[in-house]
């Protein structure tokens, strides 16, 4: 299935992984590890590997930097 990438739903879609990777990011930088629940690591994963499987699918396509 081909996803139009200039479609809103898509460029949301877009959006929201982008939020939720920063999100991710600042989680695992901002809590030290002896202040982490058991939850904490695979959660972060479990969102790193949703947004990359987005990618790997080709829902995502990442931006050309030389458009």
């Amino acid at each position: 299935m081909r996803y139009d990438p200039d479609s809103l739903a898509m460029q949301k879609l877009k959006e929201c992984a982008d939020h939720l990777v920063k999100v991710c990011q600042h989680a695992d930088e901002d809590c030290p590890s002896e202040y982490r629940t058991k939850w904490f690591n695979p959660s972060i994963q479990d969102a790193y590997d949703f947004v990359g499987g987005l990618y790997k699918q080709g829902i995502l396509q990442k931006e050309n930097k030389n458009d």
